[in-house]
């Protein structure tokens, strides 16, 4: 056993990727991107004259067409085990732990098939946009004619992630945009949260700081229309909330509860938000109250969490692991993290907020962690 307190110490080429200028107009309620990957079909190029490799597994697949500034694909699925056409990029490295993403496509899908259970044997769909991150965590959208599945696992299990829910993807041009926050992948379309399911465990090193559109699957037939395609880092637009978390030291070996207050202030009512939709360290309340906790005379929300829902000890074990690797040595079991709340008033209104927080293992729990993450490799 390693002692850390004692030691120390076929695809078609690509042009260079296109960034895409920060944002400056206001995008009704959504994150702004700041540099960020772009796909701009009405530029009147392919994917690969813009700094995304193509891949056509099969080689069966007929050729895209940009035209009227639009990417046309069909992908018939006519190889051996079905065909495959998508375009990636790898130019960045990417922590779907500690930094937020966003992936966003709009998309007019003509048709595209759902297969759930195909010849791989799990479900399919004929179109995908997805992410992995520089340890293997991933995020895959499957767009179907008539529904949507997030998954994070490599076999695209159809009891992981989100499983198929109807959505009419051919009625028009719809904006898929996929939000990676606080280790949860929130889906939003046309501006509305349609689902949202937690960072999955690192199943994909080999496609390590991949993004990617078209269809993956393998399994798949579709014919889409795209209209522009980006990834990059959100720049947040939301109101700013006050909040207090309690206790501020966690152990995580406990299944303990963390208490949140979101505060009234001057800019802020509390009261108005939807305890629903708020998001702690990737996890929703268990219990929500308002209560005047600062005696001020205005009501204040309270959100209890269970420490097992968040995704803080995936955070602590990046964290651990960040601090081994710069010299060798665990400086301390004690990790401070700022954590972010996320979610919405009754009116719609996005906010978000901040708190440090203390996270830490000891004994025989931190050990064994430690033992863990050596076994994979991560220190």
């Amino acid at each position: 056993m390693f002692n850390w307190f004692a030691n120390r110490r076929k695809a078609t080429p690509s042009r260079s990727p296109r960034f895409l200028r920060p944002h400056v107009e206001t995008l009704e309620g959504r994150a702004l991107l700041a540099g960020i990957y772009l796909y701009d079909p009405g530029l009147g190029t392919l994917p690969e004259e813009q700094g995304f490799t193509r891949f056509d597994n099969f080689g069966t697949e007929p050729e895209p067409i940009v035209s009227g500034g639009l990417l046309h694909q069909f992908s018939s699925g006519a190889g051996p085990s079905g065909g495959a056409q998508y375009w990636t990029m790898n130019s960045a490295p990417l922590d779907f732990v500690t930094t937020p993403y966003a992936l966003e496509a709009d998309l007019l899908v003509l048709s595209s098939n759902y297969d759930p259970v195909s010849t791989f044997p799990n479900q399919r769909s004929g179109y995908y946009l997805g992410a992995t991150d520089s340890s293997g965590h991933a995020f895959a959208v499957g767009i179907a004619s008539a529904g949507i599945t997030i998954n994070t696992d490599l076999g695209f299990s159809p009891t992981n992630g989100v499983p198929f829910t109807a959505f009419d993807t051919t009625n028009a041009f719809h904006t898929y945009r996929l939000l990676i926050d606080s280790g949860v992948g929130s889906l939003f379309i046309d501006g509305n949260l349609f689902a949202s399911t937690p960072l999955g465990g690192a199943v994909n090193p080999g496609a390590a700081n991949r993004v990617l559109f078209g269809d993956l699957s393998g399994a798949g037939a579709s014919e889409t229309d795209l209209r522009d395609f980006s990834f990059g880092t959100p720049e947040s637009n939301m109101l700013s909330a006050q909040i207090n978390v309690l206790p501020d030291t966690v152990n995580l070996a406990n299944n303990g509860v963390i208490g949140v207050t979101i505060f009234t202030t001057a800019n802020f009512d509390a009261a108005a938000v939807d305890a629903s939709s708020v998001l702690f360290a990737g996890a929703h309340a268990v219990q929500n109250s308002l209560e005047d906790v600062d005696g001020d005379g205005d009501l204040d929300m309270v959100l209890h969490f269970r420490t097992q829902d968040t995704n803080l000890r995936a955070l602590y074990e990046q964290l651990l692991a960040d601090d081994i690797n710069g010299d060798g040595v665990l400086d301390s079991n004690h990790q401070v993290a700022e954590i972010k709340l996320t979610g919405q008033t009754v009116d719609d209104v996005l906010f978000e907020g901040f708190d440090d927080l203390d996270l830490f293992l000891a004994g025989r729990s931190l050990r064994q962690l430690l033992d863990e993450l050596a076994a994979a490799g991560v220190i």
